[in-house]
């Protein structure tokens, strides 16, 4: 049974693009399936990966249409915390990747691209076997906050999000079903990203789950005219009394050095 995937934004225009480098390439697999015209492109090009979890490693293994390419370590992998809810749904992160000539190695670099990680995966879900429209271009919204991600019921024009209209499309999608949109809030601007292309399905996540630190507790004041107490360490004051001859160094008397 093929595992769902769960697909993930791309860095809204405007906004820093965090390029994970893939460790690994296996070079055979994107030679023999990459055009030679679209490797030479000055940018490279960009493919369509998932993210399988390492269970020995602890990173990711980056898996294109046509097999394994290559691995993410652990340490970048923990640095999106929020795509475990993603596994934990038991779906594969999709993402996309970007493949480049290093002409100074001569052999090919892969890339995931992925948005800051507060903005990765949705805060929210929408009711299940909604599809997505594709990202593109910025309308306004009047969400507030802190940077996140939010997905937008489309009714008509209306984007709805927790019960309220946050803004709306410039025409209403030629789509059946239900329809979602990315809302982002960056840096205190909220927009709509949509765009042209096709949508996709995005299953339902668990619940995000925020930990508070707990305060720490207050140092008491200490005053001089308060009783003090003095701790020993048992250890010391179990060990014995020394016993047998013991060695006196006689003191050092320094010569004058006036004659």
């Amino acid at each position: 049974m093929a595992v769902p995937s769960y697909p993930l934004a791309r860095p809204p225009a405007g906004t820093d693009v965090h390029s994970l480098p893939v460790e690994k390439v296996s070079q055979a697999i994107l030679f023999s399936q990459l055009r030679a015209a679209e490797l030479m492109e000055p940018g490279g090009t960009l493919i369509l990966v998932r993210l399988i979890p390492d269970f020995i490693h602890g990173g990711w293994r980056v898996r294109w249409e046509f097999g394994t390419i290559g691995s993410v370590p652990a340490p970048l992998r923990g640095v999106f915390p929020e795509l475990e809810r993603i596994h934990q749904a038991q779906c594969e992160p999709l993402a996309w990747a970007r493949v480049s000539v290093n002409k100074e190695r001569g052999l090919l670099d892969v890339a995931l691209e992925l948005p800051s990680p507060e903005l990765a995966v949705p805060w929210n879900s929408l009711v299940d076997g909604t599809r997505l429209l594709p990202q593109g271009g910025r309308l306004p919204a009047t969400l507030t906050g802190e940077n996140r991600q939010m997905l937008g019921q489309v009714d008509g024009v209306d984007v709805w999000v927790e019960g309220e209209v946050v803004g709306q499309l410039e025409y209403v999608p030629l789509e059946d079903g239900a329809l979602g949109v990315r809302v982002f809030v960056v840096d205190g601007e909220s927009f709509i990203d949509i765009g042209v292309g096709d949508v996709a399905p995005v299953p339902v996540l668990p619940e995000r789950v925020v930990v508070e630190e707990a305060p720490s507790p207050a140092t008491p004041a200490l005053s001089p005219q308060d009783p003090w107490d003095v701790t020993v360490p048992g250890e010391e004051l179990a060990e014995p009394n020394p016993t047998g001859p013991r060695r006196v160094l006689s003191p050092v008397v320094l010569a004058d050095s006036t004659y």
